[in-house]
């Protein structure tokens, strides 16, 4: 799962936001879904909390040695960047069942 933000809020109250988005964060990763997260954003708009949570909707936690956040995705160059480093990660899952 990929959750993409701009850093805004435009139709819910931020408090209420706040806790679903990690709510829905903390149910994917519960299930065994790897969760990436990317800020399309100024890195100058992204302060402590925000980084903070972007962090813990990401599956950095389970895997500290790996790169589950992309806090420095302000132009379309660091997007594709991000996206791409994503791609590979993925690429080289294993799928067992």
């Amino acid at each position: 799962m990929v959750p993409l933000t701009d850093g805004e809020d435009n139709h819910l109250g931020e408090r209420w936001a706040r806790a679903h988005r990690q709510e829905g964060c903390t149910t994917a990763k519960n299930q065994g879904i790897t969760v990436f997260t990317i800020a399309a954003m100024n890195p100058d708009n992204i302060g402590g909390e925000s980084a903070r949570e972007l962090t813990a909707c990401s599956s950095q936690g389970d895997a500290p040695d790996g790169t589950y956040v992309f806090l420095n995705s302000s132009t379309p160059e660091e997007l594709l960047g991000a996206f791409s480093e994503i791609g590979r990660r993925l690429a080289s899952l294993k799928r067992t069942y």
